[in-house]
């Protein structure tokens, strides 16, 4: 944007990478520091940078016609794929395995009644469960009782483990040959509810502020989780980052820049951002050629060229540096099953084995 404005009025610049107290721009003390304060005070003579303003900064320099919207984004550490050995309960979920072992533990005890009332001599009711469980199992069933009531008691449960046993194997197959998708945090909500601690450099931000007095609670609980780093070296934040118990907060756009500078690519962000504001450039107040530079952000916006620069540079840097994004989701091609991925099949072979020994030893 700004080698096209300069070509077009015929200007040339000097750039300033940040300013010299490292401050985005706040007022301490009634002065005002950073970037902010350096254009008030006419040192530059503009500042380019994505940061959101407030009211108090309006009142002390000028901004342009917004370019585009940013917002504070939440960067985590991919979280770690659940253990291989765990892959032979995935197939159902924890409720449905609590609810399959309360009818294992109670549908025995009515059939054992029902065939007792049929005066069936040979009914016991350790016999019921091992029938019930070879049913699940798919083994070939016995006839219980001429009475049509166990016959329809025991078609019924049949049926309904015909259906339990074609969903687990059907299941069953998928875990083990495509390993599972680690659990990853989407919302705000679910962040303040994990003990991840949300970090933020201390430069001068208007997010502590914001999250502290913002009217929702999720947002004030997250401000007051917060945690102020140096401002000096982000890589002590992606270090942080890295042990997976901390999280980066910071306007996204920025965010993103700093963590391809680098090299971080372990990493995911929140789809929920939040107070998104305008982004301008920043003049001294009551700066006469500010409309100009106005006419041309303006035409970048409604001609698209500030997407495509944006996607452009970020693809152009990730290139120059070999980077290439993390992606935990990728799917893998067909390949052969390895003792990780049938570990779990072992293991309950194993507890199966510690069984019989402490059975034996209690049968002696």
């Amino acid at each position: 944007m700004l080698n096209d404005i300069g070509t077009i009025y015929n200007f040339t610049y000097e750039i300033y990478v940040k300013p010299e107290d490292g401050m985005w721009g706040d007022l301490s003390n009634g002065t005002w520091r950073g970037m902010i304060g350096e254009v008030k005070r006419e040192e530059r003579d503009f500042c380019i940078n994505v940061m959101a303003f407030t009211m108090e900064q309006f009142h002390v320099v000028d901004f342009s016609v917004p370019y585009t919207v940013d917002g504070f984004a939440v960067m985590l550490r991919n979280p770690l794929p659940p253990p291989r050995w765990w892959s032979i309960v995935f197939p159902l979920s924890w409720d449905t395995w609590v609810v399959l072992l309360i009818f294992v533990l109670l549908l025995p005890l009515p059939l054992y009644l029902l065939i007792k009332a049929h005066e069936e001599s040979k009914a016991s009711l350790s016999r019921m469960y091992l029938e019930v469980v070879r049913i699940i199992l798919r083994q070939d069933a016995v006839q219980l009782s001429s009475a049509a009531s166990v016959r329809i008691f025991s078609g019924t449960w049949w049926l309904a483990a015909m259906v339990l046993f074609i969903s687990y194997t059907g299941n069953l197959v998928a875990y083990i040959t495509v390993p599972a998708k680690p659990q990853m945090l989407t919302t705000v909500e679910q962040l303040v509810e994990t003990d991840i601690i949300p970090m933020v450099p201390d430069y001068g931000t208007v997010a502590p502020a914001f999250l502290m007095a913002s009217e929702d609670r999720t947002l004030r609980i997250l401000g007051k989780k917060l945690l102020l780093i140096s401002a000096e070296s982000y890589q002590d934040g992606f270090d942080l980052l890295e042990e997976g118990r901390y999280a980066f907060l910071d306007g996204a756009e920025y965010l993103r820049y700093t963590a391809i500078m680098h090299r971080v690519t372990n990493v995911y962000f929140l789809k929920e951002t939040f107070f998104p504001p305008s982004i301008s450039w920043i003049f001294p107040k009551y700066t006469a050629w500010k409309h100009k530079f106005d006419l041309y952000l303006q035409r970048f916006v409604e001609s698209g060229l500030i997407d495509f620069w944006k996607k452009w540079l970020t693809e152009d840097v990730r290139k120059k540096m070999n980077l290439t994004e993390s992606k935990v989701d990728a799917q893998q091609g067909p390949r052969p099953l390895n003792l990780d991925d049938l570990k779990s099949i072992f293991f309950v072979y194993l507890v199966g084995i510690l069984v019989v020994v402490v059975a034996g030893v209690l049968e002696l």
